[in-house]
């Protein structure tokens, strides 16, 4: 019986390397599970790698993204030959999470304005903090003529990153067993097994897109308030970086969600400061566009616009965000 059970370890032991060998002669998968980096644990700081590639083999068939990212922490999606320089900054949306690099929306206002080189440092996870640590770390060696912001609708709320981390009770296994994370950053057959779990997982869900439409978080109408003065502020040390690295400061609303009549606007950070501050970006020299009214086929069927069981733009949805963010762009590179 023992030696039964030794022989039957010992074959699954043999199998499982020839598996892993065949893996990574025929069939290499990414073990590096996330493509940015903390440069301030104190202040929860993360931006995009530095000179790195990354394939996604996850998610499902249809998004197997492939990121390159270069000297300025940024995604590059096609080869440009001028130095004209522009910094865009943004969240995952802005970033192009999970679509090829001919599909994001930077990539095609960058085909639409070739004269410039649009650096798209935006990185997952991003909020208005982020945008003003990367402005003061990064400026001066990009060296850009302008910055343009493209606002979601929660990057006001995650200047409190920290206080959302601790309340999130969704721990990852990665988190919560170092045993488990060892296993899926070494061995492609467990990261294999575990991308296929992933894939059955996700698609057997009960949520449908509708739970995905709205994914502002929301506060406490006090803490809303606190959150307002703190984006004015940071707004302000954003234009001081700016000028002293002669950049010009533009900031558009992208406006996926429409919130400008919404019954929790006093929980939104970001729609509570549009409709108190209206004229804070004139009064400062900041460059403001508001582009939710260019949305409204996308507010009027989300479903359509997004990936399904996940929530960012898709093909199309970043093809409508290109359209609207175009008229834009035609004012500010002038």
């Amino acid at each position: 019986m023992k030696k039964n059970i030794s022989v039957l370890f010992f074959t699954l032991i043999v199998s499982f390397f020839l598996t892993e060998l065949l893996f990574r002669i025929f069939y290499p998968i990414n073990l590096q599970s996330w493509y940015a980096e903390l440069l301030d644990p104190e202040k929860s700081f993360v931006t995009l790698k530095k000179n790195y590639h990354h394939k996604i083999d996850r998610w499902n068939y249809k998004y197997y993204a492939s990121y390159t990212l270069g000297e300025y922490r940024n995604r590059i999606t096609q080869n440009t030959k001028n130095d004209n320089n522009v910094l865009i900054l943004g969240d995952s949306f802005t970033f192009g999470l999970y679509l090829k690099d001919k599909d994001t929306y930077i990539n095609k206002l960058q085909n639409k304005f070739n004269n410039f080189n649009l650096i798209n440092s935006s990185t997952p996870g991003w909020g208005l903090e982020d945008y003003y640590l990367f402005t003061k770390n990064f400026c001066k060696e990009i060296n850009p003529k302008k910055i343009i912001i493209i606002l979601n609708n929660g990057d006001m709320g995650r200047i409190r990153k920290k206080v959302i981390i601790s309340e999130n009770k969704n721990i990852s296994l990665k988190e919560k067993y170092k045993s488990y994370k060892f296993l899926v950053e070494n061995f492609m057959t467990i990261s294999f097994l575990r991308n296929n779990a992933y894939k059955i997982w996700n698609y057997n869900k009960k949520h449908t897109n509708d739970d995905l439409k709205d994914t502002t978080i929301y506060f406490d109408q006090n803490i809303t308030k606190e959150i307002v003065k703190d984006s004015k502020k940071l707004f302000l040390k954003l234009k001081k970086e700016a000028d002293n690295c002669g950049a010009s400061l533009n900031v558009i609303n992208l406006g996926w969600s429409d919130f400008r009549n919404h019954e929790k606007i006093l929980n939104n950070p970001n729609q509570l400061f549009f409709k108190n501050e209206k004229n804070f970006f004139k009064n400062n020299q900041i460059g403001f566009f508001d582009n939710t009214q260019f949305l409204r086929n996308v507010h009027k069927n989300k479903e359509q616009f997004i990936i399904k069981n996940e929530g960012h733009p898709n093909e199309l949805g970043a093809d409508e965000i290109f359209n609207s963010l175009e008229i834009h762009f035609n004012k500010i590179l002038i």
